[in-house]
């Protein structure tokens, strides 16, 4: 009863967040497809596009480590938690004197919700009539490898025009001193940076994709009601073209087209989620009676649900779904 309860809230949430109000036309629907991935979502990130039903493209957890905000007017820094990094906040502008971890460190996460002001950086400006000012903190980017938390970089943000960012970045006893800038390309809501790369990596076009498959970092709950960060596997969609809302009171079968008016959709980053599977003490198993619906970057309807979490070996990690354009 608690978690058809927690579905049910989940999907009055979903619902609060953002209102379509696309008028509904009549639509041929699609054929329903099978889609098994042979890819595993613990060790990529995968793209998927839902109107081709493939796969646009496949990368390392880690392969970027910062996004940028490119609005003229942006200033908002996110960070990919997928490969367990996280951000540390000194409290110092002094950046060659910061050559150790504060003993009072918090190591924090981007909200999954994708809300920006909910971000590990945080706001690390104050806008002022001539433009947005650094504070000149210095932050530590931090990897966990399962015991606690190693300085991969310690960093230092020092300006945001409409135009780009300059930022500088070391080692944290002070080797290999760098500084960046990242030019903003509007082609994207956020570019992606690299300090492997050292500089902006390539990202699929925002109107080529739907669907990331990918681990993050979110806040669940123990028994007790105790909040703690978690690394899951499970779905962020694409918020600059993507709506998404959650069904569990239609079976999959009867949603149609028909139905649409009376769903509200959000661009909320973790609208999909990872709550469509979960595990029951011995193994993770796929949530009954969650269907999802979603508008593509084109304008199209899908719904899906997901059928198997494993692949023929009974390794996790490899999910599949019915889909069906609507």
């Amino acid at each position: 009863m608690d978690r058809i309860l927690a579905l049910l809230f989940s999907l009055l949430v979903l619902n609060a967040c953002f209102i379509e109000d696309t008028p509904i036309e009549p639509h041929q629907p699609g054929d329903e497809s099978l889609i098994e991935f042979d890819i595993s979502i613990y060790e990529h990130l995968i793209w998927f596009d839902l109107n081709t039903e493939s796969i646009v493209k496949i990368e390392s957890p880690g392969y970027y480590h910062l996004g940028f905000e490119t609005a003229p007017e942006g200033y908002h820094i996110r960070l990919n938690s997928a490969n367990n990094f996280k951000i540390c906040r000194t409290g110092s502008t002094l950046f060659e004197g910061t050559t150790s971890i504060p003993d009072s460190a918090e190591w924090r996460y981007d909200a999954s919700t994708g809300d920006l002001d909910s971000t590990a950086i945080g706001n690390w400006v104050s806008i002022a009539l001539d433009g947005a000012i650094s504070n000149n903190e210095v932050y530590l980017l931090g990897l966990f490898n399962g015991l606690n938390y190693q300085v991969y970089r310690k960093i230092q943000f020092l300006s945001v025009d409409s135009d780009k960012y300059t930022f500088r970045s070391a080692e944290l006893n002070g080797n290999n001193e760098q500084t960046f800038t990242v030019w903003k390309d509007t082609l994207h809501a956020f570019v992606l940076f690299s300090f492997d790369a050292e500089g902006l990596v390539e990202q699929p076009h925002p109107n080529n994709w739907d669907l990331l498959f990918t681990p993050y970092y979110t806040t669940l709950y123990t028994d007790d009601g105790i909040p703690t960060p978690y690394n899951v596997r499970g779905i962020l969609i694409n918020e600059e073209r993507t709506l998404a809302t959650l069904d569990t009171l239609n079976d999959f079968a009867t949603i149609d087209y028909q139905l649409l008016e009376n769903y509200s959709f959000t661009n909320q980053l973790d609208a999909i989620g990872h709550e469509w599977k979960y595990y029951n003490g011995e193994d993770y198993v796929v949530t009954p009676n969650m269907n999802f619906v979603v508008k593509d970057t084109e304008g199209y309807y899908f719904k899906f649900r997901f059928v198997g979490y494993h692949n023929a070996e009974n390794e996790k990690g490899f999910p599949s779904f019915e889909l069906q354009r609507l």
